[in-house]
């Protein structure tokens, strides 16, 4: 895998990542919330019996105060004090919105001031309800009185007037409320939002850590990239400087062969290589006598074979170059032709690497846009005509379109800076 596709693949890990995070987050948030209002749950009416411990979810108890009871005039009606309280058993049921219902024998009334609650007669009923916000005016009592929480009580009282022997000990009562959950009391439930924050700030943590490392080793991978750039360039600029005829030739051959590669859409670290390449195409020519490069004259056939030499020579010289892989067999076929009669190996079509046949013509095209000792440079019009006439014996026929159409964009040729060993911006002619 190259390191183009290890830097998406952890781009793409760290965008999963951080959804995750995302989601993790918007779902502790809907938990907390749940903590604070509860789920509410359809209204319940049951049947209780005053004071008893029969029920395991609450217990309701009225009973007369006996030292609170005064009799009337009459000496069958006495006025009573009746205390009630409201015991919620449930660990995580809230009660809100309760009423509580019993009979009271004939002739019986209710005082019009209990506490803690309202309170009706109605054919021989009191309906007893909690207090709603409505019905309280101070704000800290609101919560206090509105609902019951689990394992806590409500106690509430009204005066009635009944008959002497009445005793509210064994009514039946009847209770209406509507209960809403809040799992927050549950102390697994609190474990598991523990537990989910924990994992939040651990996850934002590791993210973080991550693409901290990830952008420093981006940035050490840049540096030490910019660094063999520069290296190469220079030393292409060394090269170029025992041939002098060819100055800027190498960038030129470089930006032309990258340009081929983009347009044959191959991945970035590829077109990479196929740069790096065509400056060092000719690094071999660094073991060829001076008195030959700098020939202003005919070659004889051993100088001829001499300059042959330099493909072979720079695969020598990057043999074992393992940053860019491959680099040394690209170096070594450049002048491989399609037909097969090209040097060192005399390779033919398909069996000549990509990189080299890119190479190729890239190279001959810059020769040809370019003055050199023995002629001036040709006409861009020759130059498409020698490629159409070089198609499948110098050059890959499927390379000599593009480098056609790179010539009719404007592409080609190429007028560069004074050689340098600064990154090299390029513009037309």
């Amino acid at each position: 895998m190259s390191s183009a596709d290890i830097s998406q693949a952890n781009k793409k890990s760290i965008r999963f990542l951080q959804f995750i995070l995302v989601t993790l987050t918007l779902i502790l948030f809907s938990l907390l919330i749940i903590m604070k209002t509860g789920i509410s749950l359809p209204a319940r009416t049951m049947k209780l019996m005053n004071n008893a411990d029969n029920c395991p979810l609450m217990k309701v108890s009225i009973v007369k105060n006996m030292e609170k009871c005064w009799t009337e005039e009459d000496g069958t009606i006495e006025l009573a004090q009746y205390d009630g309280i409201f015991y919620n058993k449930m660990n995580a049921f809230t009660i809100k919105q309760w009423e509580i219902s019993f009979s009271i024998p004939p002739r019986s009334v209710i005082d019009p001031n209990p506490w803690n609650i309202t309170a009706t007669l109605s054919d021989g009923i009191v309906h007893i309800r909690q207090l709603l916000q409505s019905d309280i005016t101070d704000l800290n009592d609101k919560e206090k009185f509105y609902y019951i929480k689990p394992g806590s009580y409500q106690t509430f009282g009204l005066m009635i007037h009944t008959p002497r022997n009445y005793d509210p000990a064994y009514t039946d009562l009847t209770l209406t409320m509507k209960p809403y959950f809040y799992p927050g009391h549950l102390v697994v439930f609190r474990m598991a939002v523990a537990i989910l924050f924990t994992a939040i700030i651990f996850l934002f943590t590791y993210i973080h850590v991550t693409i901290t490392k990830i952008n420093e080793v981006q940035r050490i991978r840049n540096q030490t990239q910019d660094f063999i750039e520069q290296t190469l360039k220079l030393f292409a600029n060394t090269i170029e400087a025992k041939d002098t005829y060819t100055s800027g030739h190498s960038e030129r051959v470089a930006l032309y062969a990258k340009e081929i590669t983009t347009r044959l859409a191959l991945p970035k670290d590829e077109q990479e290589i196929v740069y790096y390449a065509g400056l060092l195409h000719d690094v071999g020519k660094i073991g060829i006598p001076d008195n030959v490069l700098q020939n202003n004259t005919k070659l004889s056939d051993n100088e001829y074979e001499l300059i042959k030499q330099h493909s072979a020579i720079g695969d020598q010289i990057f043999k074992d170059f393992t940053y860019l892989p491959g680099i040394a067999t690209i170096i070594r076929h450049h002048h491989e032709r399609f037909d097969g009669t090209g040097y060192p190996d005399h390779l033919k079509g398909n069996g000549i690497p990509l990189f080299s046949r890119i190479i190729s013509i890239a190279d001959a095209v810059d020769a040809m846009t370019t003055t050199r000792c023995y002629r001036k440079s040709l006409s861009l019009e020759v130059v498409r005509e020698q490629l159409k006439q070089g198609a499948g014996t110098q050059f890959d026929p499927q390379l000599v379109p593009i480098m056609i159409e790179m010539i009719d964009d404007g592409f080609v040729p190429l007028r560069l800076p004074e050689s340098s060993i600064e990154p090299l911006e390029y513009y037309h002619e």
